[in-house]
C-alpha cells in the first residue's frame, strides 16, 4: 500500500473527485433496495403512488448512471496519465544509468519494466483503487442496512462473509510469489525471444534452429506452468464465492421466511434482504478480480521502485575548463563481477597526440575508453587530466569535449542526419566536414533523399563500414577535443580506411586521437603505441622500437605479416 500510495500522491485531487462520484453512485446503489422494499410495504398498505415511485426509482437511476460514466471516464483519464508520467519517468532513469547499472539490471529486465510492468500498473492501479474503495462503501453501507432490518439474518450473513475474506486473503497470499516469478520468467522469455530475431540469419547459418528452440521451449514452459499454478489458485475462488452465496441465500429465505409468518418481518424488508446478499455478494466476487489483479500489479510496483529506487552514480566534479591536455592513467585497477580486468595500468597521453591501443580480443582495452568516457570508474587507482583527477571534472563537460565511436555500432531508426547531430543545431560547415571526413559523403550522394533519408531499425539497410563512419561523424559534429575509436575500421577497407585517417589529419589537427585496433598497418603510423594483454601493460613505443624489443609484439605483427 505504500507503494501505491507513493505512486497516486501527485494525483490525489484528481482521485478525490474520482472517489467523490464514486461514493455518489455506490450509495445510491445501496439505498436502491431500501427504496423497493418500502415501495412494497406501501402497496400492501395501500398507500402506494405509481407516479411518485416511478419518478423517484427514475431519478434515482439516471442519477447513478451519471455518476458512475464520470467516474469511468474519470479513472480511465488517469489511468493514462499516470501510464504515461511512470514511464517517462522510468526512461528518465535509465538515462542516469551508468554502464554497470544497466548490465546489473539487464536490458531485458527494464524493457519489461517500461512496457509490461507499467500496463499492469495501469490496467489495475485507480480501477482496483476506485473499486476497492466503492466495494467497501457498498459493504459497509449494506451491512448497516442489512443488519438495521434484521440483526440476527445480517450476523449470520456477514459471518459468512468475512469467512470469505479471509479465505481470499489466505489464496492471494500464495499467487503473489507466483506473479512475482511469472515477471522474472517474462524478463528471461524477453531475452531469448530479442537473442532469436536479432541473431535469426546466423541461426539459419550454423544451422542451430534445435538449441534455440530449445532454450524458447524451457522458458515458455516456465510461464506456462506458473500460468497453471495461478490459475489452479483463483479457479478456487468462483466455486467458493458461489457456495457461499447460495448459503447467504438460504439462510435468508429460512429465518426471513419464518420471520415473515411470525409476522415480525414485512414482504418489503424480506426482499430487501433479498436484494442486500446478493449487494454484498457482489463486490466480494469484485474484490476478487481486483485483488487477482492487484496482486500481479503490485509484484511490477515493486519492480519498478527497483529501478527508481536506485542510486545513480552522480558526478560531483564542478571543473569546467582544461579538458583535454595531459591524461594519465596512474596504477589503475578495475574488476568486474569480482573478476580482474585491468591491472595496474599506467598510461600516459599527450595533447595533440596520436595513440593506439592494440592487444587480443578481451584483454581489456575497451574498458580503458569507458573508464575515461566516465561510463565506468576504476577500482582503484586514478585518472588524471592536467594532473587532476578525472572526478573532479564536471561530467556534462567531459562528455561535450570526447568524441566516442563504439565497437558496436548504435544507429537509431531515424534520419542520417538526426543521426548524426542527434537533434543538435550545427553550423553547416562544422556538419559537412564531419561527413567528409567520415567519407559519409561517398554512400550519402547515393540515396535519393541525402541526410533527410531514414533509417531502418537498427541501420538494418546500412553496411557495417557504413555504421562505421556514420558513427564517425556523429562523434566529429561536436569537434571535440579527445577523439576515442574502438576498432572503428573493422569493417572498412584499407583504402578507405587510409583516406579517413588523412583527413582526420588534416580537417582536425588539434585533435588528440586515441584507437584500439588490432591491425598493426593502421597502428604502426602513429605517435605511441601501447600493448595490453590480460589486462596488463605489456609493453609500449613506436612501432620501430616494439618490434626490436617486444616479442609478443613481434609475434602479432608476424602474424598479420602478410598484411602490414
Amino acid at each position: 500500500m505504500k507503494d501505491i500510495l507513493r505512486l497516486i500522491k501527485k494525483y490525489k485531487y484528481r482521485l478525490f473527485v474520482i472517489l467523490f462520484f464514486s461514493f455518489l453512485s455506490s450509495s445510491l446503489s445501496v439505498m436502491f433496495p431500501k427504496f423497493i422494499s418500502e415501495t412494497i410495504d406501501s402497496f400492501e398498505k395501500s398507500q402506494f403512488s405509481l407516479s411518485n415511485s416511478l419518478t423517484i426509482l427514475v431519478a434515482i437511476l439516471i442519477a447513478a448512471v451519471i455518476f458512475s460514466l464520470f467516474q469511468n471516464i474519470l479513472s480511465a483519464l488517469l489511468s493514462e496519465k499516470i501510464s504515461l508520467d511512470l514511464r517517462t519517468e522510468i526512461v528518465s532513469k535509465i538515462g542516469t544509468f551508468g554502464y554497470l547499472d544497466v548490465n546489473k539490471i539487464t536490458p531485458s529486465r527494464l524493457i519489461t519494466t517500461v512496457t509490461s510492468d507499467v500496463d499492469a500498473v495501469k490496467n489495475v492501479l485507480i480501477q482496483a483503487f476506485v473499486g476497492v474503495f466503492v466495494s467497501v462503501v457498498t459493504i459497509i453501507g449494506g451491512s448497516i442496512l442489512l443488519i438495521s432490518i434484521s440483526p440476527k439474518i445480517g450476523i449470520i450473513v456477514l459471518g459468512i462473509l468475512f469467512f470469505l475474506s479471509f479465505s481470499f486473503n489466505f489464496l492471494f497470499r500464495n499467487a503473489r510469489k507466483y506473479f512475482t516469478k511469472s515477471q522474472e520468467n517474462l524478463d528471461n522469455l524477453n531475452r531469448v525471444i530479442n537473442e532469436n530475431i536479432l541473431s535469426s540469419f546466423l541461426v539459419r547459418v550454423i544451422n542451430t534452429q534445435d538449441i534455440e528452440e530449445s532454450k524458447f521451449d524451457i522458458a515458455n514452459t516456465n510461464a506456462m506452468e506458473l500460468g497453471k499454478k495461478i490459475v489452479g489458485i483463483f479457479s478456487v475462488v468462483l466455486p467458493l464465492i458461489t457456495f457461499l452465496a447460495s448459503l447467504c441465500t438460504v439462510v435468508v429465505v429460512y429465518i426471513g421466511g419464518s420471520d415473515l409468518f411470525d409476522g415480525t418481518l414485512t414482504v418489503g424488508n424480506l426482499n430487501a434482504l433479498i436484494s442486500y446478499v446478493s449487494l454484498l455478494i457482489f463486490p466480494v466476487l469484485s474484490l476478487s478480480f481486483i485483488v487477482n489483479n492487484l496482486t500481479r500489479a503490485l509484484s511490477s510496483i515493486k519492480r519498478i521502485r527497483e529501478v527508481l529506487d536506485i542510486v545513480e552514480s552522480k558526478s560531483t566534479g564542478t571543473i569546467k575548463e582544461g579538458f583535454v591536455a595531459d591524461i594519465e592513467f596512474k596504477n589503475v585497477f578495475l574488476e568486474l563481477d569480482k573478476q580482474p580486468i585491468l591491472k595496474g595500468i599506467n598510461i600516459s597521453i599527450k595533447k595533440g597526440q596520436k595513440v593506439a591501443i592494440i592487444g587480443p580480443t578481451g584483454a581489456g582495452k575497451s574498458q580503458l575508453f569507458n573508464l575515461l568516457s566516465g561510463l565506468n570508474v576504476p577500482t582503484s587507482g586514478e585518472i588524471l587530466v592536467n594532473g587532476i583527477d578525472i572526478k573532479k571534472y564536471d561530467r556534462d563537460y567531459i562528455y561535450t569535449n570526447i568524441g566516442l565511436v563504439f565497437q558496436e555500432n548504435i544507429i537509431f531508426n531515424t534520419t542520417i542526419k538526426e543521426n548524426i547531430t542527434f537533434g543538435e543545431e550545427y553550423e553547416f560547415s562544422e556538419l559537412e566536414k564531419a561527413v567528409n571526413t567520415a567519407k559519409v559523403n561517398d554512400f550519402l550522394e547515393l540515396m535519393d533523399d541525402g541526410m533527410k533519408t531514414v533509417i531502418s531499425e537498427r541501420g538494418s539497410d546500412l553496411s557495417g563500414g557504413q555504421k562505421q563512419r556514420l558513427s564517425l561523424a556523429r562523434a566529429l559534429v561536436r569537434n571535440p577535443k579527445l577523439l576515442l575509436l574502438d576498432d572503428f575500421t573493422a569493417r572498412v577497407d584499407m583504402a578507405t580506411e587510409k583516406e579517413i585517417l588523412d583527413l582526420l589529419e588534416k580537417n582536425y589537427p588539434d585533435i588528440t586521437v586515441c584507437l584500439i585496433t588490432q591491425k598493426l598497418s593502421t597502428a604502426k603510423h602513429y605517435d605511441l603505441i601501447y600493448l595490453i594483454m590480460n589486462g596488463e601493460l605489456v609493453d609500449s613505443g613506436k612501432h620501430e622500437e616494439l618490434l626490436e624489443r617486444c616479442f609478443e609484439y613481434r609475434q602479432i605483427y608476424e602474424s598479420q605479416n602478410l598484411h602490414v
